[in-house]
């Protein structure tokens, strides 16, 4: 009996492509094992793949190419190279969580939520007023940030006491690791 190698190339590249785009659900469902599945596949396809280019099978080789094209080109597209440049990145730490927020100079941001189970990432539009930074979008899932937070010095407050006095109090604030806010909008 001869083995199709192509068909079993293409059922588990397609396998491996379902588990690589649905890992953030797989994290939800599974946890720390959410990666088996796209191991599993990944193997399995890159194995049918060298096996189809060993035995010059060209359909496998054909859908194997087709298969790792469909993943880098999805990495290229989320990485860094078409998005716009990062004038602000700063970070919350608390005992069981952080929020790294990144501003660009398209007036996008991005919240990055995480604690020990779980993570998430926000995406949306603000405008700069000065020191202020205010949220056009949703920033996280409980609104612990405020749509409109200020810049003072390295720091990104969050919330004032009644005298005006920004509240530094442990994990209340954002620490700011890259300011390009002035050198972005200078140029303009």
């Amino acid at each position: 009996m001869k083995i199709k190698i192509h068909l079993f190339t293409l059922l588990t590249g397609i396998l491996f492509l379902i588990s690589y785009f649905l890992s953030d659900f797989l994290w939800d469902k599974l946890w720390l094992f959410y990666l088996t599945p796209s191991i599993i596949f990944g193997f399995s396809f890159l194995s049918f793949f060298v096996m189809a280019i060993l035995k010059k099978n060209i359909s496998g080789i054909l859908i194997g190419v087709i298969i790792l094209g469909v993943f880098l080109y999805s990495e290229v597209i989320e990485s860094e190279i078409f998005k716009s440049k990062k004038i602000v990145e700063a970070t919350l730490i608390d005992d069981q969580s952080a929020m790294r927020l990144t501003l660009r100079a398209d007036s996008t941001f991005e919240m990055e939520s995480s604690n020990l189970f779980d993570e998430k990432m926000y995406k949306g539009n603000y405008q700069l007023a000065n020191n202020k930074i205010i949220f056009k979008d949703k920033r996280d899932e409980n609104n612990f940030i405020p749509d409109t937070v200020s810049i003072i010095g390295d720091r990104i407050i969050l919330r004032f006491h009644k005298n005006g006095k920004p509240i530094t109090d442990y994990a209340r604030y954002f620490d700011i690791t890259k300011n390009e806010i002035k050198k972005v909008y200078d140029k303009k």
